[in-house]
């Protein structure tokens, strides 16, 4: 019931068709792997913003957002997006005297341009000093390098 009252929701907009990503076999495949480590990433963010109405139908962008939230939630449940959305922003864990710092983007911030290879040190400098950790792992840019702190 509840899904499809969110459904009704989001279909109530006036929204444009487009394809969509994976959906509910994604989390089946996520449940069947020994992850220990969760962290909040902008894509369940958007579908929670959707469920509950709080993108702004008048940009385009969130227009493309609502059309693939919808389309995830015909396989995804209300709950399911709640759970996702418990995830914390960022989470540390300790191997022997490292401390590593893991975060979709920044710390305290999901989403945005600032960590891209051309970024500011002064962001990636956020990723190790707020709080303080020898190591950041994040992967919203979803590239591979490495970068020094100060």
């Amino acid at each position: 019931m509840q899904r499809r009252q969110a459904l009704r929701n989001i279909g109530s907009w006036e929204i444009f068709s487009c394809q969509g990503t994976g959906r509910k076999n994604i989390l089946q495949r996520l449940e069947g792997l020994p992850i220990t480590v969760r962290v909040l990433g902008n894509w369940e963010e958007s579908l929670w913003r959707a469920a509950h109405r709080k993108l702004d139908t008048s940009r385009p962008s969130h227009r493309y957002l609502l059309r693939q939230c919808q389309y995830i939630m015909e396989e995804i449940s209300l709950d399911e997006i709640e759970a996702l959305q418990a995830f914390p922003m960022h989470s540390h864990r300790q191997f022997g005297n490292l401390k590593v710092g893991i975060s979709h983007h920044l710390p305290d911030k999901n989403w945005g341009r600032e960590l891209i290879h051309l970024g500011k040190q002064e962001d990636f400098d956020r990723l190790v000093t707020n709080p303080d950790c020898d190591i950041a792992i994040y992967g919203h840019i979803h590239q591979q390098f490495l970068r020094y702190g100060k």
